[in-house]
């Protein structure tokens, strides 16, 4: 039979040293020499300026086309319950097509 040990008492716990200035500068100078490739490279701007518009373009069509027809669409519904509302409704068209037919003549 083997004695368990806690996982406090393993051992001698191997501890993680802080990289040299040295190591540090090594490793950020490949990032940056990665990133400088990557920004350099042609197909990778055009593809990172065509995900921003589309983006850009998917959002302003989300903020500006959805917001109208879903509050007509409630406002609709609301308005159905409500008869007088609809009669104010009618009335209001009637009044417009009046209104476009004098200012065309």
């Amino acid at each position: 039979m083997t004695a368990k040990t806690a996982p406090d008492q393993a051992g001698p716990e191997r501890q993680a040293q802080q990289p040299s200035p040295v190591d540090r500068m090594i490793r950020n100078g490949i990032w940056f020499a990665v990133a400088m490739r990557a920004l350099g490279d042609h197909r990778f701007q055009v593809n990172v300026i065509t995900r921003i518009l589309g983006a850009y373009a998917l959002v302003s069509v989300l903020k500006n086309n959805e917001r109208r027809p879903v509050r007509r669409t409630v406002d609709w519904y609301r308005r159905l319950g409500d008869p007088h509302a609809i009669q104010q409704d009618v009335q209001g068209m009637h009044r417009a097509r009046q209104a476009l037919k004098q200012g065309g003549r």
